[in-house]
């Protein structure tokens, strides 16, 4: 019997025979599956998450309506030469407990499997994850970083009641550890 995807699926290291230095990662979601099947190397280059003007300011709206909650969605666009491009915004209700939701969030998976089917007919992919902290500075917690999945991109907002304070986004390193990186986050305009 075959188990639905979940947001953050179990990620699978396998080294492969005579090159130590790469691995060979896999996810078991759909549209993901991919994008994962690729060798990872040491060496990393610095990766640019670009979006449309409208996809940002979609993101901030939403997070100043879930507002004093953390809200949560999903990065639909492309990938190429080193930079994720946002040409979607899904929103996602934030599925953790009444009491959590401040501090937490988590999405069902079923919506994940709607929005993968979506992208899937866009002909997008998933490049990545947003989420707020309320009344928090725009940096991974331990736990945000625990759930990241290599390869994709984690825009934080930094919101409060007077509006979105500041964004940044980050990219786990490696499956071990917890590890994490600081993207480049840009507009169709220029340099945020």
């Amino acid at each position: 019997m075959r188990h639905p995807p979940t947001l953050f699926p179990h990620i699978q290291a396998k080294k492969l025979t005579g090159k130590p230095e790469v691995f060979m990662e896999r996810c078991f979601c759909k549209s993901l599956r991919f994008s994962w099947l690729w060798p990872r190397l040491y060496g990393r280059e610095e990766t640019m998450l670009v979006f449309q003007d409208h996809t940002l300011d979609q993101i901030c709206a939403h997070a100043l309506r879930a507002y004093p909650l953390e809200c949560c969605g999903v990065l639909l666009g492309r990938r190429a030469a080193g930079q994720r491009r946002v040409c979607q915004v899904v929103p996602a209700q934030n599925r953790a407990g009444p009491h959590r939701q401040r501090t937490r969030f988590s999405m069902d998976p079923l919506d994940f499997v709607r929005i993968e089917q979506q992208a899937e007919k866009a002909g997008w992919e998933v490049v990545g994850f947003y989420h707020s902290h309320p009344d928090c500075e725009a940096r991974p917690s331990r736990e945000d970083v625990a759930h990241m999945l290599v390869g994709c991109s984690y825009p934080i907002l930094s919101v409060d009641g007077g509006g979105c304070r500041s964004i940044r986004s980050f990219e786990r390193v490696s499956p071990q550890g917890l590890s994490v990186q600081p993207e480049t986050i840009t507009t169709q305009e220029g340099l945020l």
